[in-house]
């Protein structure tokens, strides 16, 4: 309808008369120390961390095992998230001397990691 298109137009547009640097500037021009609060404290990544994880121990009713309701996620943000990253550069079959473009995955922690950790060169 009209009216939802006025008020994307008005509220959601990503002109520069809908406000986009505006928005631009709330999302981006933060202090890295709200993210430090609540991310991991090595690469600050935001996205899914890759945790190890094992069976839930049994539950004990009226000292009667029951079966395990789940899992249980061992290891630190930090370690999920180192995880994450090896997973996807060898899903990605990154090898020493190849290049990579990083599109921009949070604050470059994976660009850095490809290159430490495989060789490659990172555009």
């Amino acid at each position: 309808s009209f009216l939802n298109y006025l008020r994307f137009k008005i509220t959601m547009d990503n002109s520069e008369r809908g406000g986009s640097l505006k928005n631009i500037h709330a999302h981006y021009d933060i202090s890295n120390d709200l993210f430090r609060t609540f991310l991991d404290k090595e690469t600050l990544m935001y996205s899914s961390a890759i945790y190890d994880a094992v069976a839930a121990p049994p539950a004990l009713t009226n000292g009667v095992p029951q079966p395990s309701a789940g899992l249980v996620f061992k290891g630190s943000l930090e370690e999920a998230q180192w995880r994450k990253l090896d997973t996807l550069l060898d899903r990605a079959q990154i090898q020493p001397g190849q290049s990579m473009l990083d599109i921009g995955f949070g604050w470059g922690g994976l660009s850095l990691h490809a290159a430490r950790k495989y060789g490659c060169r990172v555009h």
